[in-house]
């Protein structure tokens, strides 16, 4: 059967949804399905891509180029840019159609809608008919690489920090974050996660203590660098549930209204503390504090533990299980 993932991610944009519709594409060849990814037309997100069967079209601007080949079939859309009649022509057309939403971002037509957040079943989503519901952490969608992680070993002191804002955060948000824990933890490896916007940025600030940028990791590498890290700082989207499945207790920035409910949701769970949004006055003064606070080790395990029991990395799999007992 052929099922279609409609997104976008790349350069200004992000790559939280291409992530977790990734996750979907590989839980959907494991249950014999065949899936097609299409993309906004960045292709700085090709090597993200590698292995996959997809195409890198406009499709909110070209509409036209897949009503005929979605015709009663499964399509997934996880956009923050395509407008309600998309949804509307794209819904009528297929056989069954999912969308994920993260903040109840507009009126959906009929399908499935899949929020993933710890606290998904609390939101005011309408009760009718026309609506199945996946909600809650059980459909976390976590990429192959995270479905099966080691339970995480917590050192006595912290001495690895991973810092992932994103691959499209402002380098000025990012030095400056930097400084300020090089002026309390000089001692402390800082590795950080560099994107597509800040390629060539790093090397600009090669003055820094005991700090290595790091640019654009497999995933494998990634995957690595948060099981040997003893705490990270992150921002509030698709990352913040892989770092919670390898137990890496994390102090959370939201960069975007988008991402406050995941943050909410992990803040409940006890995982994650959060030190406020980009705009916080006290920002830079409170990621030093939560440092200080998480210097505690029995901190650090109590975290890790809420962490890895909250998210087993089977979310995507439930997804397309449900979907095709649907259709």
């Amino acid at each position: 059967m052929k099922l279609y993932i409609f997104t976008e991610g790349g350069k200004n944009i992000g790559f939280g949804h291409l992530a977790r519709c990734i996750s979907i594409y590989q839980a959907a060849e494991t249950f014999k399905l065949d899936p097609l990814l299409i993309t906004y037309p960045n292709h700085a997100v090709e090597n993200l891509l590698s292995g996959l069967n997809y195409k890198i079209v406009n499709w909110t601007k070209e509409p036209d180029k897949f009503i005929k080949i979605i015709e009663n079939k499964i399509i997934f859309i996880d956009s923050y840019l395509a407008p309600k009649e998309i949804y509307n022509l794209f819904s009528e057309k297929s056989k069954i159609s999912a969308y994920f939403d993260d903040y109840l971002r507009i009126n959906y037509p009929k399908g499935v809608i899949i929020n993933a957040a710890n606290n998904a079943e609390e939101l005011s989503y309408p009760q009718k008919n026309m609506y199945q519901y996946l909600l809650g952490s059980s459909y976390i969608p976590l990429r192959k690489c995270f479905w099966k992680v080691p339970k995480k070993t917590t050192n006595k002191l912290i001495s690895n920090i991973l810092i992932t804002l994103g691959g499209s955060v402002k380098m000025e948000l990012l030095i400056n974050i930097l400084k300020k824990i090089d002026l309390f933890f000089p001692e402390v490896t800082k590795n950080v996660i560099l994107g597509i916007d800040n390629k060539n940025e790093g090397k600009n600030y090669l003055g820094l203590n005991n700090c290595n940028f790091v640019f654009q990791p497999s995933l494998l590498r990634l995957k690595k660098l948060m099981l040997k890290s003893d705490i990270a700082i992150s921002s509030g989207g698709q990352t913040l549930n892989e770092l919670a499945i390898c137990g890496l207790p994390t102090i959370s920035i939201c960069l975007d209204k988008n991402q406050r409910i995941n943050i909410e949701g992990w803040l409940q769970k006890q995982f994650i503390e959060y030190a406020g949004n980009i705009y916080s006055k006290d920002l830079y003064t409170n990621i030093v504090n939560k440092i200080i606070y998480l210097q505690d080790k029995d901190v650090r395990i109590l975290k890790s533990e809420n962490g890895q029991k909250s998210v087993d990395g089977r979310g995507a799999l439930r997804i397309i299980n449900n979907i095709i007992k649907w259709s």
